[in-house]
């Protein structure tokens, strides 16, 4: 997890992807997101992309993983989502 936190903090742009189980990211993405707290504060300025992707085509699906990714980014500071 070491070299991918690392690998995060030098990066550019971030793009995250994750499929929709139950309204939510998977468990390999959350458990990525919770293991990066030991550098949230070197995560700075980044740009992040999500992509996202479920049987359902309801927007409301899609909806509450992206608020998912977007409390991630909310503890970091100059995160922006590009759209």
């Amino acid at each position: 997890m070491a070299e991918i936190l690392e690998k995060m903090i030098a990066a550019d742009v971030i793009v995250m992807a994750t499929s929709v189980y139950f309204y939510t990211m998977d468990a390999q993405i959350k458990t990525l997101i919770d293991r990066t707290v030991p550098g949230y504060e070197e995560i700075t300025g980044k740009e992040f992309y999500f992509i996202v992707t479920a049987a359902d085509s309801s927007k409301q699906s899609m909806e509450r993983t992206l608020d998912g990714f977007r409390g991630f980014t909310f503890c970091l500071n100059d995160a922006t989502e590009i759209c």
